[in-house]
């Protein structure tokens, strides 16, 4: 006997309130009595990790978990599940499905705490140990239009200061800025950025380093609500260079996008996915690194008018010979 659950798309991806379509196929080399032949539809979060609590004489493990249902829905192909048996005859016997999703629905998502997660299963109930089952997963791409955040469109520019105290002294401020032409973008695309660094302190930053970062924050309800945050690198780009005291840098570069499916997970109360540019100014071990993060909306709806990527650049910090070093990472 071979079970089979065949879907109408070959990469097996759907949008919210889309209709799926699927066969599933079933021979036998004989007739067979069963009771039912049953499609189950469901949808899915769930998130679990754990955490080792020390103890006198030993340590415990606590797991922290959450699960979170959007639809489960089945179907009866044939017969009633419980219900008298029914034969079916020998040869390859083919069930039509249709299902349609509901509209607000989480994107499919795997992290390492946690998931979302579509499946379709099909079982042959029977007496006896003639049960088989067959599950095949297939994934939601929830749509994100970046038109909906206007904002988003708009050239953003972050600042973080920084003083450095030695003995009783406390030097210059340290200035990070890092300004792109917008927030919103689509997989595949580039980030333009221009850092500028402005250093009147007494300690040299060594180097700077750009960073796209994925923030996955996972939530848990049993044994009671907590928090778990995993962060993971997209892109990077350093300027390897010193800069020293009363000297100032502008850099500009770029952060590839990967090409891969939108995560969005606005409709998971369980799971959020977020993106930023992190910039971190590096100094010496025996002082604090100066950081500033700047928010990254990732969607799969482009913006209806082609926004720009060139930098408007504001009030700029002068060198004593007035003119600016600009250092292009691409070259």
């Amino acid at each position: 006997m071979s079970l089979n659950i065949e879907l109408d798309r070959d990469n097996k991806t759907y949008r919210p309130g889309e209709k799926i379509t699927c066969k599933v196929e079933i021979t036998f080399e004989e007739p067979v009595k069963v009771r039912c032949i049953a499609v189950r539809f469901h949808g899915f979060a769930a998130t679990e990790w754990s955490k080792i609590k020390l103890g006198r004489g030993k340590n415990r493990i606590k797991t922290y978990a959450a699960f979170e249902e959007y639809f489960r829905t089945y179907n009866d192909l044939t017969g009633e599940r419980g219900g008298p048996e029914i034969e079916l005859p020998a040869g390859r016997n083919v069930y039509p499905v249709e299902f349609t999703l509901p509209l607000c629905l989480p994107s499919s998502f795997q992290g390492l705490h946690g998931g979302v997660h579509y499946t379709i299963k099909a079982k042959i109930q029977a007496d006896g140990d003639f049960n088989k089952s067959l599950k095949e997963e297939f994934h939601i791409e929830s749509p994100l239009d970046l038109n909906l955040y206007p904002n988003t469109k708009e050239q953003q520019r972050v600042e973080e200061i920084t003083y450095f105290c030695c003995w009783c002294c406390r030097s210059g401020p340290l200035t990070l800025v890092t300004t792109v032409p917008r927030t919103g973008y689509l997989p595949g695309e580039k980030i333009n950025f221009l850092i500028e660094c402005d250093n009147t302190s007494r300690i040299n930053v060594l180097s700077i380093k750009v960073f796209l970062r994925e923030i996955q924050i996972y939530r848990s309800t049993t044994p009671r609500i907590n928090t778990k945050t995993h962060e993971e690198l997209v892109a990077e780009v350093e300027f390897d260079e010193v800069i020293k005291r009363n000297d100032t840098k502008t850099y500009k570069g770029e952060l590839s996008i990967p090409h891969e499916k939108v995560k969005n997970l606005k409709n998971c109360t369980l799971i959020d996915v977020d993106y930023e540019i992190y910039a971190v100014a590096e100094v010496n071990k025996l002082h604090m690194d100066l950081e500033n993060k700047l928010p990254i909306t990732l969607g799969n709806i482009a913006f209806t008018t082609t926004p720009s990527d060139v930098i408007v650049s504001g009030q700029k910090h002068k060198t004593k010979s007035g003119s600016i070093p600009f250092i292009d990472s691409t070259e």
